[in-house]
């Protein structure tokens, strides 16, 4: 006998309520870390970094192994925030808060709308992957059971992981790149809308985090990569003898602290295991599914 799949509807309203609340702090508690970096208070600043973490990679969990809605959700809500500031005539100077108009000039909300969203749609991708192991693995184990059957093996993932690897590093490169072609000019007033920026930014590390879905090996190996090539300055501001500080100046004139750097990594390791959650709940629930008679084909 048949029997209803289990209602998602709940999964659907947490993760919209964690989505909407998500949005704002991720780029607060980075502007805060940036913030106690550049005064030179290390702890506190690594602090704030810590937070950060845990709330990227506990949010990034929970829509894995919920529903990838909630990275669309938080997604939408930092492009809102973004065509704020945007639209408003005062630019960066729209918010009040120091941290927030130090941080607005390094892209930071924009690398939030791609990263997150990207996320989102590798996870539904990886979900579906998932299923697709676990209806694989019932052939299998059926054929294997047939006498006179060779089982066919499962497709080999390799080239999935090189592909992830090379596609992340290169649309976070680029990405980065872009992001120092006019948008702090344009963010504070001083410059005219530069559509490549605004378009190149979220539209590369989209694509970057969509690859998430068929391996997660980009995000989990960029992402730490990312966040250990940015401490340096990060830290430099308190131990001023570490060396790079100059090469990052050049690189990054408008972020001292390279929180971009940081943040964007500590984000790419969230999403990598949040979709890495999601292809295991997707073949765990479809593996239950079939063997008690349920067919499930929501996401």
């Amino acid at each position: 006998m048949l029997t209803a799949p289990r209602g998602r509807r709940r999964d659907h309203l947490l993760v919209t309520v964690v989505g909407l609340i998500l949005a704002p702090v991720l780029p607060a508690l980075a502007g805060l870390s940036s913030e106690s970096a550049l005064a030179g208070h290390l702890p506190l600043a690594l602090l704030y970094l810590v937070l950060l973490t845990a709330v990227a990679v506990g949010a990034q969990s929970l829509f894995g192994a919920r529903s990838s809605l909630g990275g669309v959700v938080a997604g939408m809500t930092a492009l809102v925030m973004q065509i704020v500031i945007l639209l408003s005539s005062d630019g960066a100077d729209i918010v009040p808060f120091p941290w927030a108009r130090a941080l607005i000039p390094t892209g930071m909300t924009l690398i939030e709308v791609g990263v997150l969203v990207g996320g989102a749609w590798g996870m539904r991708i990886a979900r579906r992957a998932g299923r697709a192991e676990a209806r694989g693995a019932i052939r299998l184990a059926t054929d294997d059971a047939r006498i006179g059957v060779t089982p066919a093996a499962p497709p080999a993932r390799r080239r999935d992981h090189i592909a992830s690897l090379l596609v992340m590093a290169s649309a976070v490169a680029f990405a980065l790149g872009a992001l120092q072609c006019g948008y702090a000019e344009l963010v504070r007033g001083e410059g005219p809308a530069n559509a490549f920026v605004l378009l190149a930014v979220p539209i590369l590390l989209g694509i970057g985090t969509i690859f998430t879905g068929r391996s997660t090996l980009g995000a989990r190996v960029v992402g730490p990569l990312l966040t250990l090539a940015g401490l340096p300055a990060f830290m430099s501001w308190t131990f001023p003898g570490l060396p790079g500080r100059g090469l990052y100046e050049r690189i990054l004139p408008d972020d001292p602290t390279a929180i971009t750097f940081v943040a964007t990594g500590v984000l790419l390791t969230g999403i990598g295991w949040g979709v890495h959650l999601a292809r295991r709940e997707g073949r765990a629930s479809e593996l239950a599914a079939l063997r008690a008679g349920v067919f499930d084909s929501t996401l």
